[in-house]
């Protein structure tokens, strides 16, 4: 055959054999060079099919329409039926077309291809109307992905179909395909795997957060049971509303967020389908916490706008750090933490993909005999039902205890954006209280509650005004008000404290520190004479000890072990007698053993006061013992006439008994008094005083009285001393009895239970007398006091003997008048008169001296008159004879004497018969009348001596006519 011959026919098989790679490869040729070729059969026919031997075919091309596997795989199954259509044969050992180089093998029985892009060798069994594949191989180079299965092509439907097995580095499984010219469906599993970050290469999310937990969140030995769905042939475009698709993971490690820790569970079921990739975990753990039934589930897992990650976490475990780091991983900050006990916890945290979106949570926690702590306020609860929405804690009729301090039903919402919380609380009980002193003590108390947990937790009481700081390490509580707890505090009604204010720092029961401010005190507490109504203490409590002083250290309460409670306390005023009054108000008597200790002290008991240096005080229950010394002007007790006012006192009250024993340190002093009651004295070398218009010392006010005293004498209102050397007092509602002994002097008084008075005192010398009228009113003799009666009125008579009467402003004034009298000038009667006043001494302006005289008495009570119905005195030259009534109260004097004078001439003249009875008269003496008015200090008296003076001649005159018939008498 001639060289150009050839030329034409290798001309017209590369022109056919370019159409059919038109058809088959989809690629415009420009140019062809020729190298070697070789052909060694070539039948040129219409009706036949070509067979092509080349060794090396090299093509330029501006354009190639495939760059890639999947492209030029999906472009080749395309063509191969009309590839299959126009040859018989093909062997084509080099195709160049640009930089793609192709070997190319097919027969009726076998295909095999090999390019840049994929390398395929199958058995292949042609039909007239459907190609079957049985691939060796399929392997897509730039994908690594390799392929083993049958594909039938069915060239009437143009549907192609894949049954096989695959292979992606360490990835295997089977693969189901059916593409036609719309759809790709596919059916796909894998082996056991470490992830599925292979799927990266294939499928790319719009979402972080969903490729996050596609690709990362997730690790464990993993499998692909099933995964199917459609793509768009074409484009291979995904249809998602049509994958769905199951995959365990055994050991798996779910990480919900970055920084959370990872939950483990021995088997993860993930679940795809409408777009909603689902988590379920076979008994889930989160570090040592059970999250039994948890899940996640990821809604519009490819949606960037509508995705979100649906975290459910369900455990029966405490709501502990694990649970909490959990929470706190989405920026969740529940301030409440179980430390004993299980809650069955269900919550829900929705996270969506876009930032600009707002997550959502909710969550329910109920728990029962458990321990929580809200930051560092820890409480029990035997019930408690908390919700979580968003950022809120709700907390619902919850059981709350916390210590023994309260306990109660709980409502509370918690904003831990701004870590503050309120509600209210139903307190079925609320005690504050140290080792062994209840503070507060109240039953079915409800009030306000606010919780502020920013730093420390503090808890707000509002309607008790009662403010809590839970610290580390303390408690720190403050009482604004102490009158709104004052109802429910029996040491505020024990100390009569209604209103103030108190700190306290209470590290436990056995540690607190306190600050105490107490206002509208009613204490009987006084500071330069100023009622003390405020008071600031601070204090400790140990164990069983305690300190408590005031900013000056004068007030200071101690109290160690089982010591007595020690009480210092200095300059200031203390009124028993408000102290009384309270305590009636309160009637509580503390069972303490108290010992007080008191300097510059002023005390005032029953409106008097006693000023000390320094006493110490014991007190015991109810019983009070005292020693100290003492200043004071209130016991009525004189030494040389001067008040003693210091004393080296010992004592004890009985507060319950209201009984006061007294003694001083050398026992002259023995005092014991219930007020009202009774009082009994001893009394030695002391002087009592009287004051008989002193209600503080009216002896009356005792039911029973006894005193006892020597070398003592009474003295009655500073005034009257009754002289004693000693004397006996008793009074009760039976009998009142007096006795008095001074030397020879001997007084004594009786009243019995029929109201009978007996008095009687003998031997009353002038100087008892005088001392007793604070002046000389008598001089030398005796006198004798008789009286007795009843409470109306006393009878009685006075007898006097030897006596001179002095300083008496009657008796006075009646000599005044005496002396001046006219009557002393007549003659006929002055010579002997004045004799005898010249010869008598009991009769002189310095006094009048009774040889012998009595005075009966009458007393009433109720007038206070006192009426001397008769008085006898006879005296050396002058006698009286009359009565006389004396109003005591207001000291009138009304009365009439006769006043026999002129006794020397009268017992001369006497003695002379019928001469007696012409100057004397018939009573045989000398008289004249005198009437008393005025008062005792400036009586007024009207005599008639002058009268008598000059009518005596005339009468002398009518007895010298008469004397005759006195003759023969």
């Amino acid at each position: 055959m001639s060289k150009r011959i050839k030329l034409f026919i290798l001309s017209l098989v590369c022109l056919i054999f370019a159409f059919v790679f038109l058809l088959f490869f989809g690629i415009k040729i420009d140019s062809i060079s020729f190298g070697e070729v070789s052909v060694s059969k070539l039948y040129i026919k219409f009706d036949k099919k070509l067979i092509v031997n080349i060794k090396q075919l090299t093509f330029k091309s501006k354009k190639q329409e495939t760059n890639n596997s999947l492209d030029n795989l999906k472009t080749n199954i395309k063509r191969l039926p009309s590839l299959l259509e126009y040859f018989k044969e093909i062997n084509i050992e080099t195709l160049k077309i640009n930089d793609n180089i192709f070997t190319i093998y097919y027969d009726k029985k076998h295909l095999y291809l090999d390019n840049q892009y994929l390398n395929l060798s199958s058995k292949i069994d042609v039909h007239s109307k459907s190609i079957t594949l049985d691939l060796y191989s399929l392997y897509l180079k730039d994908l690594k992905l390799f392929f083993k299965g049958k594909v039938k092509v069915n060239m009437f439907k143009e549907v192609v179909t894949y049954l096989g097995k695959y292979s992606y580095k360490d990835v295997s499984g089977e693969l189901n395909l059916q593409a036609d010219k719309d759809y790709l469906d596919f059916y796909i599993n894998t082996n056991e795997l470490d992830n599925i970050k292979f799927v990266k290469d294939f499928v790319r999310l719009s979402s972080n957060i969903a490729e996050a937990w596609m690709y990362d969140n997730v690790t464990g030995k993993m499998k692909l049971n099933y995964f199917y769905g459609k793509l768009k042939t074409d484009t291979f475009e995904p249809v998602l509303d049509s994958f769905e698709g199951n995959a365990t993971i055994e050991n798996a490690k779910i990480r919900f967020h970055k920084n959370a820790k990872t939950v483990n569970t021995k088997k993860l079921n993930v679940d795809y389908e409408d777009d909603k990739l689902k988590f379920t975990m076979e008994k889930p753990t989160y570090d040592k916490t059970k999250l039994y039934g948890s899940s996640v589930v990821i809604n519009n897992l490819t949606s960037e706008a509508n995705g979100e990650v649906v975290v459910n976490i369900k455990t029966k475990s405490a709501l502990n750090d694990d649970i909490l780091g959990i929470l706190k991983a989405y920026d969740i900050y529940l301030p409440l933490k179980q430390t004993k006990g299980v809650t069955n916890s269900t919550f829900t945290l929705v996270v969506p993909y876009l930032l600009e979106k707002d997550m959502k949570t909710t969550g329910y926690f109920e728990a029962k005999n458990s321990t929580f702590k809200l930051q560092n306020f820890e409480f029990f609860t035997k019930d408690a039902k908390v919700q979580l929405q968003g950022s809120n804690v709700i907390i619902k009729n919850s059981h709350i205890k916390h210590q023994d301090m309260f306990e109660g039903r709980l409502n509370l919402n918690i904003d831990t954006n701004n870590s503050l919380a309120n509600g209210d609380v139903l307190l079925n009980s609320l005690q504050i209280k140290s080792s062994d002193e209840d503070i507060i003590n109240a039953k079915d108390l409800k009030t306000a509650i606010n919780i502020d947990f920013s730093k420390d937790t503090i808890l707000k009481f509002d309607d008790i005004n009662t403010q809590l700081s839970i610290k580390n390490d303390s408690i720190d509580i403050n009482i604004e008000e102490l009158s709104q707890i004052y109802e429910y505090s029996a040491l505020l009604k024990k100390l009569n404290i209604k209103s103030g204010s108190i700190d306290l720092e209470v590290f436990n029961n056995n540690k607190i520190d306190f600050n105490l401010l107490l206002d509208n005190l009613e204490y009987p507490i006084f500071k330069n004479n100023k009622k003390i109504n405020k008071l600031n203490l601070l204090g400790q409590i140990r164990n069983e000890d305690f300190f408590i002083s005031s900013q000056k250290k004068n007030i200071v309460i101690e109290k160690i072990d089982n010591m007595p409670l020690e009480v210092k306390l200095s300059s200031f005023d203390i009124n028993a007698d408000e102290f009384k009054k309270s305590s009636s108000k309160t009637n509580n008597i503390s069972n303490e053993n108290i010992n007080l200790h008191m300097k510059n002290m002023n005390l005032i008991i029953d409106k008097n006061e006693y000023f000390t240096n320094e006493a110490f005080v014991n007190i015991k229950g109810s019983k009070v013992n005292f020693k100290g010394d003492f200043v004071t002007s209130t016991f009525p007790f004189y030494k040389d006439a001067k008040q003693i006012t210091n004393y080296n006192l010992n004592g004890a009250y009985d507060l319950k008994k209201e009984n006061l024993q007294l003694k001083t340190d050398d026992k002259k002093v023995v005092l014991f008094i219930v007020p009202n009651k009774s009082l009994k004295l001893d009394l030695e070398d002391y002087d009592l005083h009287v004051r008989t218009q002193d209600d503080n010392n009216d002896l009356s006010s005792f039911e029973t009285l006894e005193i006892n005293a020597q070398n003592s004498n009474i003295v009655i209102n500073d005034e009257y001393k009754a002289l004693a050397k000693k004397y006996h007092i008793k009074a009760d509602e039976n009998e009142q009895s007096f006795t008095l002994e001074n030397k020879k002097t001997l007084v004594t008084y009786k009243k019995d239970k029929d109201k009978k008075i007996k008095i009687k005192a003998n031997n009353l010398n002038d100087k008892f007398i005088n001392t007793l009228a604070n002046k000389e009113v008598l001089k030398g003799g005796s006198v004798v006091f008789i009286a007795s009666g009843d409470e109306e009125n006393l009878n009685g008579k006075v007898i006097l003997s030897e006596n001179k009467i002095e300083n008496l402003s009657i008796i006075t004034n009646i000599v005044t008048l005496i002396n001046t009298s006219p009557a002393l000038i007549n003659p006929l009667l002055a010579i002997p008169s004045i004799a005898s006043m010249a010869s008598s001494e009991g009769f002189a302006l310095n006094g009048y001296k009774v040889n012998d005289g009595y005075i009966d008495f009458t007393y009433k009570f109720e007038t206070n008159f006192l009426n001397l119905n008769e008085i006898v005195t006879i005296g050396n030259g002058i006698d009286f004879e009359g009565k006389m009534m004396v109003d005591l109260d207001s000291r009138v004097i009304d009365g009439k004497l006769n006043l026999i004078f002129f006794k020397g001439y009268s017992s001369v003249v006497g003695a002379i018969p019928v001469l007696n009875y012409v100057f004397l008269g018939d009573n045989k003496r000398v008289e004249t009348q005198i009437e008393l008015s005025g008062t005792l200090d400036n009586p007024k008296i009207v005599s008639n001596i002058a009268k008598d003076s000059i009518n005596a001649p005339v009468n002398v005159i009518k007895r010298i006519i008469k004397s005759p018939l006195k003759l023969f008498e």
